[in-house]
């Protein structure tokens, strides 16, 4: 009798410890609330659900510590890239600026033509400058001097490809490709910025920035 005694005090108890877990610790009740039915399912459970909400603490928090590793070696990553990326800009920026100075000299004088090269260096220029701030770039001058003459200059060299006729917008385009009617039935749809705006909208926000 005194066994069956000790193993009713046993089983109650881990009932209570469960119901007590399921009311202010288990993470999936949102509400802190328990209810009859559940104070009762805990107690005929007994040591079976009080294994169960161990079990259940142990992989929640399991999870939890993972989740926190992850996000910390994840920002712990991009500040490394962040870091690397603005110790090459501040490596690179000086020597590529003067070689496309020279460039730009060069050009001015006649002596060498826009081509689709300058301007993926603006480009690369460019990318220096969105990791760096205003006081990290020594030649804040010709800088300046470089991303304005490349907005100046990045119209006329694109406007050839702004002016080449969009196939499906003619009549005649669309009856030869076998799509009568086509043109006329398709809705008109907002059209994508040009590489030329795309690039001068970035070479604007840098002059504006280091401005």
């Amino acid at each position: 009798m005194e066994f069956l005694f000790y193993l009713f005090l046993f089983w109650i108890t881990c009932g209570v410890i469960t119901f007590i877990y399921a009311v202010f610790f288990d993470p999936h009740n949102t509400t802190g609330e328990g209810g009859t039915d559940a104070f009762l399912g805990s107690l005929i459970g007994g040591p079976f659900f009080l294994i169960m909400a161990i079990r259940e603490h142990g992989e929640s928090k399991r999870w939890q510590e993972n989740y926190e590793k992850a996000e910390r070696e994840r920002k712990e990553k991009a500040a490394a890239t962040r870091k690397k990326k603005k110790q090459e800009a501040q490596k690179n920026l000086p020597n590529d600026l003067k070689e496309i100075n020279k460039i730009i000299l060069s050009i001015e004088s006649g002596e060498e033509t826009l081509s689709e090269e300058f301007f993926n260096s603006i480009e690369k220029i460019c990318g220096y400058c969105s990791t760096l701030t205003k006081k990290s770039v020594d030649d804040l001058e010709l800088l300046l001097t470089v991303l304005k003459f490349a907005r100046k200059s990045v119209g006329d060299f694109y406007k050839k490809d702004s002016e080449k006729p969009v196939e499906g917008g003619n009549p005649k385009i669309a009856t030869a490709s076998g799509v009568v009617g086509a043109s006329s039935k398709r809705k008109s749809s907002k059209p994508k910025p040009s590489k030329s705006d795309k690039l001068l909208k970035t070479i604007n926000s840098q002059i504006k920035k280091y401005s």
